[in-house]
């Protein structure tokens, strides 16, 4: 009879509807414009506030230079080889992530930061400006977010 009752049991909450939080996040990358950009220099985090089609989204994000090596803008990637420090200037390549509302892989946003320029106090005003004025950028980031 326990034996009934817990597969009875077990199969009423397998059976039961799944009941999961759906985030809709109404970002045009083309059609949207972004405003109050804040970065949080000489730390990682930048801010902005964007609107598509009426609907306002605030987003928010991180920024980290590191060496590893893009060709091109816009490239994605979804691990760094992080080695934070505020004196490293060999580390050259300024990527940026969106944390909120939703996360998404790295996006290369700069690259010219020169071996005697500290990547670390322009790289999360970088990643706010790039976001707010580069549609490709935008798609870019976009197109990876997750939960």
């Amino acid at each position: 009879m326990k034996k009934l009752l817990t597969l009875t049991a077990v199969g009423a909450l397998l059976a039961a509807p799944a009941s999961a939080v759906q985030k809709c996040v109404a970002l045009d990358s083309s059609t949207t414009t972004c405003t109050n950009i804040e970065a949080e220099a000489p730390y990682r985090g930048w801010k902005l506030t964007c609107t598509t089609n009426g609907i306002t989204v605030p987003i928010e994000g991180t920024s980290s230079c590191s060496k590893t090596a893009a060709l091109t803008l816009n490239t994605i990637k979804d691990d760094l080889k992080i080695k934070y420090s505020e004196n490293d200037s060999s580390e050259v390549y300024c990527w940026c992530q969106m944390i909120r509302p939703l996360a998404s892989s790295w996006v290369l946003a700069h690259r010219t930061f020169g071996m005697n320029v500290n990547c670390t106090t322009g790289c999360a005003e970088k990643c706010a400006e790039t976001f707010s004025g580069n549609a490709d950028f935008r798609s870019a980031m976009i197109s990876t977010l997750s939960d």
